[in-house]
């Protein structure tokens, strides 16, 4: 367990950093909802701050001394749930996006311990695009499938920075529960890391976004 100190450092080192502006801009690029918009924004800067505390944890243990990945690994996970629970409540997918992406981000940030990039606020914001748009992609899935839609059209930027493998999916249209064939991965959605967990190079500042259709 964390001492009291320990959690009064990891406030302060957390701190509230929330780049609101970076997020509007990244997701109000996409083409979807002004209300699907606020909320990919919203769980982003939560993200984000919950992702610091879980750095500045590690940040404290290794230089204490006293490094327990085991302790990391459970604060990303806890940070993780309570963001993800706002969203996706009670579904498999977050029980197991939650496991994999604490596993994932313990080991790298403990493996990365001495660069500075790896505890930095530009990697918890990087990280909060990326699950911001993982949770609220099945959040939507969800709410499609509660309305009725039966089929799913993949949209990109159409600019010069979609990348090469998403370009070829531009208005490409598929059964509701059908998955997206993207560079060999199956994705659900744009940024569906659980059913085919692809590479980071097709996530990572993906810009697609789904447009459902009855």
């Amino acid at each position: 367990m964390a001492s009291i100190n320990d959690f009064d450092r990891m406030n302060v080192l957390g701190g509230d950093h929330s780049t609101h502006q970076e997020y509007v801009d990244y997701f109000s690029k996409m083409d979807l909802p002004e209300e699907e918009i606020d909320k990919r924004v919203e769980s982003a800067e939560d993200f984000e701050k919950e992702f610091l505390i879980a750095l500045s944890l590690a940040l404290i243990l290794q230089e204490e001394g006293r490094m327990d990945i085991e302790r990391v690994r459970r604060r990303f996970y806890d940070g993780y749930m309570a963001v993800g629970n706002q969203r996706i409540s009670g579904t498999d997918y977050l029980f197991d996006r939650a496991d994999f992406f604490s596993d994932e981000a313990s080991s790298v940030t403990l493996w990365h311990i001495n660069s500075e990039y790896y505890t930095s606020i530009e990697r918890a914001i990087q990280m909060g695009k990326v699950e911001s748009q993982v949770i609220n992609g099945y959040a939507q899935f969800l709410e499609a499938e509660k309305n009725g839609f039966t089929k799913k059209q993949w949209r990109t930027m159409r600019d010069k920075r979609v990348r090469e493998s998403h370009r070829g999916m531009e208005g490409k249209i598929i059964e509701l529960y059908d998955v997206f064939n993207v560079h060999g991965y199956k994705m659900l959605f744009p940024c569906d890391t659980e059913t085919d967990n692809p590479d980071p190079s097709e996530i990572v500042g993906c810009r697609c976004s789904l447009k459902y259709l009855k």
